[in-house]
Formats: C-alpha cells, structure tokens, sequence
C-alpha cells in the first residue's frame, strides 16, 4: 500500500496471479515517469522467453515483476518439473538485459541440470537467424521442406516424426508469421501464439533446411 510513497512496485505471482501482471503494472501508471508499456513488454517478454525460448523440462509457475517508478526493473520466476519435483529460478536484472533473446538471464539457480534447447544462448545465434528467416518465408515453401524432412534419419536417433513437426499446426502459425515478417528472433518470440513446439518445430527445420 505504500508503492507511490516508495517508488518501488511488485506485480504478478503464482499461477493465474501471474497473468494480471500486465493489468498490475499498467494500473501504476499514474506513480511512473516512464510509458508502463515498455514494462509490460519486459514482463511478457521475460516470461516467453523462460517458458518458450528455454525449453529445458520446467513449466512456469511464478512470475513477479518488480519496477520502480523510473523505469528500472528485475524479474524472478520459477518453474516446477513435475517428474522430478524440482524447480528452477530465472533471474532478470533489466539494467544488464542488452538483448532480451541473446543472454539475458543474471542467473538460473536449480539443483540438477539436464539436456536443454536453449535459444538465447549465445550460440544459438545462427537458429535464431534461420527461425526467424523460416517463419517469414512463404508457408507453400516451408511445408513442402517439412515433407521431405520427414523422410530424413539422423544419426543417433530414429527418423524424424509427425510429433516433431506437425505439418497441420505448424502451417497455421506459419501463415500468422508469414503475415507478421518479423524483423528479427525477438518479434517472432513476442508474436501472440508462438510457442515451444512452434520454436522447436522452426530450430528443428532451420538444422535440416
């Protein structure tokens, strides 16, 4: 009750909590001296990235976003595996965000590491050229390579799968991106709807294609 007094503003929390940051944050407007909507974008940019761009087995359950009235921010959320009841922590510190699809993240905490697909790692700069360059492309185009795709082995592995790309689905985000053109990985990433089978189904093609 004392935020306006203080400068200093939480939104967001557990569960459905969470999906009132936006709300949250744009309420404080008036106790800002910066647009709230250059908050806004940092908390559901911030979220997709760790429950889409990062796809390591951990589901998000938490978000808080803190803000002070000029504009500095941090985010902590967390997510839970429910297989091995386990969480994991993602910390933002806005002042060191650079770029928020290219290591962003001051630190992820958890007990236990795992295979991760991790597309802002900085390594990953080429598939988020590709994804980015394949979800702009013409929607005929790309799911005439997934066809053939499906006929490829790999090795160490069986042969590429329905489940892995999902013609049916993925041809409907295509024609939403297609008519999008994202600029880059972090228009994409913040389209409504691009989710982590989508990412994966684009990291996926941009490997093979």
């Amino acid at each position: 009750g004392i935020e306006h007094e203080a400068g200093i503003f939480a939104a967001g929390g557990k569960g459905r909590v969470s999906r009132k940051t936006p709300d949250e944050i744009t309420a404080s407007g008036a106790g800002l001296r910066v647009n709230p909507a250059t908050l806004v974008y940092a908390s559901r940019l911030s979220a997709k990235v760790d429950s889409a761009a990062v796809q390591d087995g951990y589901q998000l359950y938490h978000h808080v976003f803190f803000y002070t009235r000029d504009g500095n921010w941090a985010v902590v959320q967390q997510g839970m595996n429910t297989d091995t009841r386990l969480a994991r922590r993602y910390h933002w510190l806005g002042s060191a965000v650079r770029d928020f699809v290219c290591e962003p993240h001051s630190a992820i905490c958890c007990d236990a590491r795992g295979e991760t697909l991790n597309l802002v790692a900085r390594e990953s700069e080429a598939t988020r050229s590709a994804s980015r360059m394949i979800a702009a492309d013409h929607p005929d185009r790309v799911l005439r390579e997934v066809k053939k795709a499906a006929a490829l082995e790999l090795p160490r592995r069986h042969n590429i799968t329905p489940g892995d790309i999902n013609p049916k689905k993925l041809s409907t985000v295509l024609v939403k991106t297609y008519e999008a053109r994202p600029a880059d990985f972090e228009a994409l990433l913040a389209l409504p709807g691009i989710g982590p089978k989508t990412l994966r189904s684009l990291a996926l093609l941009a490997e093979l294609i």
